[in-house]
C-alpha cells in the first residue's frame, strides 16, 4: 500500500515554484515553525521569512511542467527532502492541501535542499 501525501504547492505573485507531493511540510509561521500531514485541519497562517521544508518519500515522482510534446505532465525522480527559501506570505492548508502564497521564494537545485550558512539560515543568492 503506498503511504499517504499532501499535495503541495509553492507560488509567488510571478510564477509557479513547485507542484507536487510530500510527506510532511514544514514552515515557519509568525507563531512558530508549523508542520503539516496528510488530513492536517483547514487553516490559514502568515509566515515569516525562513526556509519552508517538504519531506517526500523516497522515490516520489513529482511533476515538472509539460513534456515536451505538450501532451501531458513529465515527471522527475526526487529522493529526499527540498528546501524552500521563501519571503513573507501565507501558508493555506484546507481538503485539497497545502499552498505557500509567498512574496519570493527560491527553489533549490533539482533534488538538493538550499545551502545553509552558520547559523542555520539559507544561504541568499543572487
Amino acid at each position: 500500500m503506498s503511504e499517504r501525501t499532501l499535495a503541495v504547492e509553492v507560488v509567488t505573485p510571478e510564477r509557479r515554484v513547485y507542484r507536487g507531493r510530500a510527506r510532511m511540510l514544514v514552515a515557519k509561521g509568525v507563531m512558530g515553525e508549523l508542520g503539516v500531514l496528510p488530513g492536517h485541519i483547514p487553516l490559514v497562517t502568515q509566515l515569516v521569512d525562513g526556509d519552508v521544508r517538504l519531506h517526500q518519500a523516497e522515490g516520489e515522482v513529482a511533476a515538472d511542467g509539460p513534456d515536451e510534446d505538450g501532451s501531458g505532465a513529465r515527471a522527475r525522480q526526487v529522493l529526499g527532502d527540498l528546501t524552500f527559501r521563501c519571503e513573507g506570505g501565507f501558508l493555506v492548508v484546507d481538503g485539497e492541501g497545502a499552498r505557500v502564497l509567498a512574496e519570493r521564494a527560491e527553489a533549490p537545485a533539482a533534488g538538493r535542499p538550499a545551502p545553509r550558512e552558520p547559523g542555520g539560515a539559507s544561504a541568499a543568492r543572487g
